[in-house]
């Protein structure tokens, strides 16, 4: 792993420290850190977030390449992002599918709770 790599993965760690309190109560968040892009659709994911929520346990996937160019604030808005991911993906599972409008209805709404989260903390 390169230095570019390991600064971002730290970055990311002090992220997640920052705000570990947005992790609903009960609920085991894991981190992977991947030196490659992630298997998504969009080679420039920066982070996905699997759930299962019905037993409270989500993994967070982030692409090392992806973050590397990233500074913290906006590392500190992906995670916010996927953690509300967590937070919504009971509701989330009942809206997404083969619906694109309702995919993007819900990475909508992620990411207008996840900008009004950033916005109050200081």
């Amino acid at each position: 792993m390169n230095a570019e790599k390991k600064a971002a993965k730290a970055r990311i760690k002090d992220a997640v420290r920052v705000w570990a309190e947005l992790v609903p109560p009960g609920v085991d968040v894991r981190h992977v850190f991947i030196d490659s892009t992630t298997d998504t659709e969009s080679p420039d994911v920066v982070a996905e977030t699997k759930t299962s929520w019905e037993y409270h346990e989500a993994t967070i996937r982030w692409s090392l390449p992806n973050a590397a160019a990233l500074d913290q604030d906006t590392i500190d808005a992906y995670l916010v992002h996927e953690l509300v991911h967590v937070m919504l993906a009971p509701i989330e599972l009942l809206h997404r599918g083969d619906d694109n409008n309702l995919n993007a209805l819900c990475e909508h709404t992620v990411e207008t709770v996840a900008r009004a989260i950033i916005r109050l903390v200081p």
